[in-house]
């Protein structure tokens, strides 16, 4: 192996632990690695009017309460922080998870989510990528108080939209998000008990305090969101596919 490509610094310092515990020379494997960012389609991928309710968005997969993604923190936090009525949370899905509509609704049951749940909509259906611009534009910041992430390309997409995110302080997406264009969100890595393929490593547990906190300060400063939602969108232009395809194509002329 010449080369091995990786979408962000999150992945190489996992490599190289990875390495460390299997006694293989980081060194070499380090003068292997080069980073090829996954990056955003612009034509597909822009701001567009807003709805008039304030509404939080997520968009990932949904396997079971121990979830890496995090949509069961997000939508606890939104149903512990929020009276029914005061804001909305739209939930897209990832449908490749086939998860029944039966089994997302006895999770759902078990998480004691109140009243506010009513304000919380479930789309599981697919997609075409042709419309999740769409999607995205129907709030106004997304959410994702993930457990771990290669890129995380659902936030930059977001971002792209104009949506700050909320999001963990931990993974992938800290290549290209910080305070400036969203929020990270405080979090204690913990030791993965409930998956059999990540058994072994950690995983970031998000502080529900302070996820509730953010929301609410998104909630209440509106011309905050506006003013991240801006620099999201600069940020957003520097990570493009084409700019991808630029470091791609450098680094394939290295191996001739």
């Amino acid at each position: 192996i010449k080369q091995i490509w990786i979408p962000s610094n999150h992945l190489l310092s996992a490599i190289l632990f990875s390495c460390e515990l299997a006694n293989v020379s980081t060194e070499k494997i380090q003068k292997k690695i080069r980073k090829v960012p996954h990056g955003v389609d612009l034509n597909l991928f822009k701001p567009e009017p807003k709805p008039e309710k304030f509404t939080f968005i997520c968009n990932k997969g949904f396997r079971n309460l121990y979830d890496r993604g995090g949509i069961q923190h997000a939508v606890k936090a939104f149903c512990s922080e929020f009276k029914p009525g005061e804001a909305k949370m739209l939930v897209k899905l990832n449908p490749a998870y086939l998860v029944p509509q039966q089994a997302l609704q006895y999770m759902l049951s078990q998480m004691n989510l109140g009243d506010t749940f009513q304000d919380v909509k479930f789309g599981t259906e697919r997609v075409l990528m042709e419309m999740m611009g769409k999607v995205y534009n129907s709030g106004h910041v997304f959410v994702s108080p993930t457990g771990g992430e290669a890129f995380n390309m659902p936030v930059l997409e977001g971002m792209a939209c104009g949506l700050p995110a909320i999001a963990t302080g931990f993974g992938g997406h800290l290549d290209y998000m910080n305070e400036e264009n969203g929020w990270l969100i405080d979090y204690d890595l913990r030791e993965v008990r409930n998956e059999l393929l990540y058994e072994g490593i950690s995983w970031a547990k998000v502080r529900m305090g302070h996820l509730r906190a953010l929301m609410r300060q998104a909630f209440n400063n509106f011309e905050q969101v506006r003013e991240k939602g801006i620099k999201a969108i600069e940020t957003a232009n520097e990570w493009t596919w084409e700019k991808s395809a630029e470091k791609a194509t450098k680094f394939l002329a290295e191996l001739k």
